[in-house]
């Protein structure tokens, strides 16, 4: 049995967790159009929260590069050993 491994060695990375944890945590996050998530939207367990470094992402963005060599992280909860400010 033979595999390929692909890596993205040098790929920006974004790290996003289920907007469903995070807003049980009692954080406050907003979409993209800037109208806050509420637990009760029927989409919720589809979308996800951008932790950390929201200017990488709209750098990304703007040099239209975001769908594609992006890697992204989904975490199934809160990174330890950090204290988080939203």
């Amino acid at each position: 049995m033979t595999c390929n491994l692909h890596c993205n060695a040098n790929a920006p990375m974004l790290h996003v967790i289920p907007a469903k944890i995070f807003l049980s945590r009692g954080w406050l996050a907003v979409d993209d159009n800037g109208d806050l998530l509420s637990l009760l939207d029927t989409d919720i367990g589809r979308k996800l929260v951008l932790l950390e470094d929201i200017s990488l992402y709209f750098a990304l963005q703007q040099t239209r590069i975001l769908d594609s060599n992006i890697a992204v992280d989904i975490l199934t909860e809160m990174p330890r050993g950090k204290k988080w400010t939203f």
